[in-house]
C-alpha cells in the first residue's frame, strides 16, 4: 500500500475499539496511513475539531458497524461528515463497512460492498486487502488515467548505438488528462535523441494531434511530455522511440551493461524484449532479470535476430526491474 497516496479514517463505537484497534495494526503492516481517535487526538484540542479534520484529511472511511455503533451520534456523525465533505469537493467517495454481528446497514451506505468479520485473520486481511485495492483506484484517479500495458523494446542496432522503444497504453478517467511525462535515463554519457513520438486511439487506430516539449536532454537523461486534449475517453496508446549512443558502454569492453527500470505508476501488464543481430560480436549476448528474484532470460533466435522476452503482471509503484545484458565472449572480472 502507498502510504502518500490516501489517508483511511476508522470510524467506531468505543464499545468496539479492541476490533478497531485489530483493523488498524492490520491496515499500519501494510503501510497504511490511519486516522485513528486514540493516535490522532492530541490533549488540549477539542474532540469535535480533531475529528472534523481527520474527516476532511480522508479519502476513505473503514466504518465498523455493530449494534452499538449503530446507536452512536459519533460514528452517526463521522459518516455522514465524510459522505457530505466527499460530495460537497466533487471528490470520489470510497467507504469499507465492516459488519460486527447480525446487523443492517443505513440506507445511505447500503450501495457499498461490506465485509463481514469474523475471528478469522483472512477476514482481517481482507479489510487491508480491500484498502489497498481502493488505494489504487484513487491513485489511477488522481493521476488521471490508469496504466493497462507497458512495453519496453531494447534493440542495439550497433555496439555503440540502441533504440529503445516504449509503447505505453493507458485508459483516460476524464478530460482533463492533458499532459503525459516520459523519462529516459542511461548510466553513461551519449548522444541521445527522440526519433519517434505517435499518440493512438486504441478504437478507431487514428493518430491523436499532440505536441511535445523537450524538458531536460543531455547526454545522461531525456525528459519529455506529450501534450493533447482528448475529444473520448478511450483508451490511448503513446509510442515513442529513443536514439541512444552509449546505452551499453560496458557490454564489449567489460561484457556486461544493464537497464534499471523504476515504475511510478501502477501497470497491469509488462514487457520487456532486448533484441540484438545474431552474428558476431553479438552472439554471445544473454539477459538476466532481477524483479523479486534473478533469473536467466531464454534466448530465442528469430531470423536474424536473437530475442530475451520477460513478461509480468501487476507491476507496483516503486518496483525495480533491472535486466542485466552479459556478454559470454569477454571475460569479466570476478
Amino acid at each position: 500500500m502507498h502510504k502518500a497516496h490516501l489517508t483511511i479514517f476508522v470510524s467506531y463505537s468505543s464499545k468496539d475499539r479492541q476490533i478497531a484497534e485489530d483493523i488498524v495494526k492490520v491496515l499500519m503492516r501494510s503501510q497504511a496511513n490511519v486516522w485513528f481517535d486514540t493516535v490522532n487526538i492530541t490533549p488540549g484540542n477539542t474532540i469535535l475539531e480533531e475529528i472534523t479534520r481527520g474527516i476532511q484529511s480522508a479519502q476513505l472511511l473503514i466504518l465498523v458497524v455493530s449494534k452499538h455503533s449503530l446507536k452512536s451520534s459519533w460514528v452517526n456523525y463521522e459518516w455522514t461528515s465524510f459522505i457530505d465533505h466527499r460530495l460537497r469537493s466533487h471528490s470520489p467517495v470510497y467507504i469499507i463497512p465492516v459488519l460486527i454481528g447480525d446487523v443492517r446497514l443505513p440506507d445511505a451506505i447500503a450501495r457499498f460492498r461490506a465485509i463481514k468479520l469474523t475471528n478469522s485473520r483472512s477476514s482481517y486481511q481482507k479489510i487491508a486487502d480491500s484498502a489497498e485495492e481502493l488505494v489504487a483506484r484513487y491513485a489511477h484517479k488522481k493521476r488521471g488515467f490508469h496504466a493497462i500495458s507497458c512495453e519496453q523494446i531494447d534493440r542495439i542496432v550497433t555496439k555503440s548505438t540502441t533504440i529503445i522503444k516504449q509503447t505505453i497504453t493507458v485508459r483516460p478517467f476524464d478530460k482533463e488528462f492533458k499532459t503525459f511525462d516520459c523519462y529516459h535515463w542511461q548510466n553513461a554519457k551519449g548522444q541521445i535523441d527522440i526519433i519517434r513520438n505517435d499518440m493512438i486511439d486504441q478504437h478507431t487506430g487514428k493518430v491523436i494531434p499532440h505536441s511535445i516539449k523537450i524538458k531536460q536532454k543531455d547526454q545522461n537523461n531525456l525528459r519529455f511530455q506529450y501534450f493533447f486534449k482528448l475529444k473520448e475517453l478511450t483508451p490511448i496508446t503513446f509510442v515513442h522511440e529513443i536514439s541512444s549512443r552509449n546505452y551499453f558502454p560496458n557490454l564489449f569492453r567489460s561484457g556486461n551493461g544493464y537497464t534499471d527500470l523504476l515504475v511510478r505508476y501502477p501497470i497491469e501488464e509488462f514487457y520487456y524484449k532486448f533484441i540484438c543481430p545474431n552474428k558476431k560480436p553479438y552472439d554471445h549476448l544473454f539477459v538476466d532479470v532481477q524483479h523479486k528474484r534473478k533469473r536467466k532470460l531464454k534466448v530465442q533466435i528469430e531470423g536474424a535476430e536473437r530475442v530475451c522476452v520477460f513478461h509480468a503482471k501487476s507491476i507496483n509503484i516503486g518496483d525495480s526491474l533491472k535486466f542485466i545484458i552479459n556478454n559470454t565472449n569477454i571475460k569479466q572480472s570476478p
